[in-house]
């Protein structure tokens, strides 16, 4: 199971952006980006595109899906039959 907290801890350390500097940024509290990286909570959808923008990076990356395995993991994870499948284009190559 992907840790999202870890992402942003990472890209922030990567950035040498502090904890503070980043509710800065984002206009919340440092506690916030504290459970954040915690995984005590998660940020918004709109925080997460603030974010993804910030650090420069693909929403797949923080959702720990940056690779055709970690794909194909959470595609079995799910109950596709094939008649969903067949409405899924990107899915009919999985079949």
């Amino acid at each position: 199971m992907y840790k999202m907290g870890y992402f942003i801890r990472e890209c922030r350390k990567q950035w040498k952006i502090s904890q503070q500097e980043l509710a800065q940024i984002l206009n919340v509290a440092q506690t916030l980006i504290s459970q954040w990286e915690l995984n005590i909570c998660e940020p918004s959808a709109e925080m997460l595109r603030k974010i993804f923008v910030l650090f420069e990076v693909e929403p797949s990356y923080f959702f720990g899906i940056d690779t055709e395995q970690q794909r194909q993991e959470v595609l079995k994870s799910m109950q596709l039959d094939d008649k969903i499948k067949s409405k899924l284009p990107y899915l009919k190559k999985d079949k």
